[in-house]
């Protein structure tokens, strides 16, 4: 959509990033970041050269090992990860990823799906799911078929007629252009030129995976000081919020101290006046 900001990691030919930056334009930005210095910048130049150069910034990095640069922490939509650890970037993705922020990475291997997967459960990612995308080539061909099987194996009078009316028209048409056409090729006037597609047996391909993912932030109980620390500890709690509840836990509970020691007094008060009148 215009205007987002998207993170991807594995630029490679660039043919995935062209395709965002068309998405996010005019008013979004793509960061995409590749490991091999000499395929970013020839991917930085291209770009340039198709005009894209304001909507895509590319930088050397390794991805994998050192994440994404803390400077975009919280200011992306979406992260695209094609790498062959996608699971070991989760975390710094979701620094990254703003709270309802999509998280896509593309494997070829089953095997890197299921750690994926289970890192994004782990940091509390939603709508966990995995398409399988298969390359299947098909070829086609141009065929003659028998449209009438059926009444060759059970001929009867009708299609007699029938077959004996197509080829006296036949013959007469052969006729009619001055040839030499035989009969028995009129005859078989039961065959017609079909185009089919099937597949073909020799796949070139292979098959790959791409596992979608949303960040969720899960609403916090006011009341509940325990229930904030562990989320803080799972990392679905911002720091500063749980600050703030924490406070607000405090305050409830002086207030609740208060409000006991305040009958307390006043029977210590009464206690004493009535001690005074009866010493006078």
């Amino acid at each position: 959509m215009p205007g987002k900001v998207v993170l991807e990691s594995g630029t490679g030919s660039g043919s995935l990033t062209h395709s965002l930056a068309r998405a996010i334009a005019p008013t979004g930005h793509v960061h995409t970041f590749d490991f091999h210095e000499v395929r970013a910048n020839e991917a930085r130049s291209e770009f340039e050269k198709h005009g894209l150069g304001k909507l895509i910034t590319v930088q050397h990095r390794n991805i994998e090992e050192q994440g994404f640069p803390e400077t975009l922490a919280g200011q992306a939509d979406a992260v695209f990860l094609d790498l062959p650890g996608p699971w070991k970037v989760v975390v710094s993705a979701a620094q990254c990823v703003k709270p309802g922020g999509m998280f896509c990475s593309f494997s070829p291997c089953i095997e890197q799906v299921q750690r994926t997967c289970e890192r994004l459960d782990q940091l509390g990612f939603t709508d966990i799911r995995t398409l399988e995308i298969l390359l299947r080539m098909y070829e086609v061909s141009t065929e003659s078929l028998h449209t009438n099987a059926a009444t060759v194996q059970q001929p009867n009078k009708q299609n007699k007629k029938r077959s004996r009316s197509v080829a006296a028209a036949a013959t007469a048409a052969a006729a009619a252009d001055g040839g030499d056409q035989p009969a028995a090729a009129a005859v078989d006037r039961g065959f017609v030129s079909q185009v089919l597609a099937k597949p073909v047996m020799d796949a070139r391909g292979h098959t790959g995976y791409l596992t979608f993912a949303r960040r969720f932030v899960a609403a916090l109980p006011i009341d509940a000081e325990n229930h904030q620390h562990q989320q803080q500890q799972n990392g679905h709690l911002d720091p500063a919020t749980a600050t703030k509840g924490a406070e607000g836990s405090g305050a409830e509970e002086q207030q609740q101290q208060a409000e006991q020691q305040q009958p307390a007094d006043s029977e210590t008060a009464a206690a004493a006046d009535a001690a005074s009148q009866e010493a006078h």
